[in-house]
């Protein structure tokens, strides 16, 4: 069942109208859940159960979210695509939360070795379980945004305990971080996010900032509170693949921060063994790939895209 842009029914009429539907396969609801003030009053006293839903698609504000959330009750190999708009940390924040817990730890949402994509850009958050977002069991994709920048920042917290659930086993990420507010980038933040993937062996970035913003957390050791301990953040990492546009972003990578990188690592005892170029050149790059071999580091490279013109 598919709806679009049209606010015809609220959470609760949605609802119980798929009380009524145990065989729908597939729910798409975008933009298309009415808020009506005292609504939770009339709210099911059960979840709506859909045993044979194979995707739902939920795209709309927090509140028409969190109710449908909350309530909706899927199989374990269903696709999740959950998008929410004008996020605070409230009461309906706190629900929606609440429901994805539930949801991400019944549908088992990472298998070993499956890639994991985490964005993170100004007041916007994604977090989905494939690159190019390929349909699959259990596929799942997670994003919502806020219009102001401190509601933003305090839904990250909140945010950690999910993303535990989903980075537990991950051995292999795809990290974008940019544009950050200052709030996040001083804070713990991004050390609790890092310490969320513990067996992760493997970095993809195709931003230069998310490099920059790594860089002086995986060039040392970082206290942690839980432990009361100071600890290497992705203790297992081995391999770090950049992927750059430099047309694009404008922006060179500096090899001598990577090679500082690299040299730390090994005195840290967590050495790097491989690192991946593709789509990357510019002043200093043969003389950097030069320097990172004599690491005893593999260099792997692919050659830069070239478009029709180029032929």
């Amino acid at each position: 069942m598919r709806s679009r842009a049209h606010r015809d029914l609220t959470a609760v009429a949605w609802l119980r109208a798929l009380e009524g539907m145990p065989k729908l396969k597939n729910l798409e609801l975008v933009y298309c859940v009415w808020e009506t003030t005292g609504e939770m009053l009339a709210l099911p006293t059960e979840d709506v159960s859909l045993p044979q839903l194979e995707s739902v698609m939920l795209v709309g504000n927090l509140t028409s979210c969190s109710v449908i959330l909350t309530y909706l009750k899927v199989p374990s190999d269903c696709n999740m695509d959950i998008r929410c708009f004008d996020v605070a940390v409230n009461d309906h924040f706190r629900l929606m939360t609440s429901a994805l817990d539930r949801i991400l730890r019944s549908v088992g949402a990472v298998s070993r070795g499956e890639p994991i994509s985490l964005s993170i850009y100004s007041t916007e958050l994604s977090l989905h379980n494939a690159y190019h977002h390929q349909s699959g069991k259990g596929r799942f994709f997670l994003q919502w945004s806020s219009e102001n920048a401190m509601d933003f920042t305090d839904t990250l917290l909140p945010f950690l305990s999910l993303l535990k659930i989903v980075g537990s086993d991950a051995s292999d990420i795809f990290l974008t971080l940019t544009n950050l507010q200052p709030s996040i980038v001083a804070g713990r933040l991004l050390v609790d996010i890092l310490l969320s993937f513990p067996k992760v062996e493997t970095l993809r970035m195709n931003i230069i900032h998310t490099f920059h913003y790594l860089l002086p957390l995986l060039s040392a050791r970082i206290n942690n509170s839980e432990i009361g301990d100071q600890v290497v953040l992705l203790p297992r990492l081995t391999e770090i693949s950049f992927c750059f546009d430099a047309e694009r972003i404008g922006h060179q990578l500096s090899m001598e921060d990577l090679l500082k990188l690299l040299r730390q690592r090994a005195e840290m005892g967590v050495p790097i063994g491989t690192v991946k170029f593709k789509d990357c050149e510019g002043p200093g790059f043969e003389e950097g790939i030069g320097k990172i071999e004599q690491l005893g580091v593999l260099v792997d490279l692919e050659e830069p895209h070239r478009s029709q013109e180029d032929h």
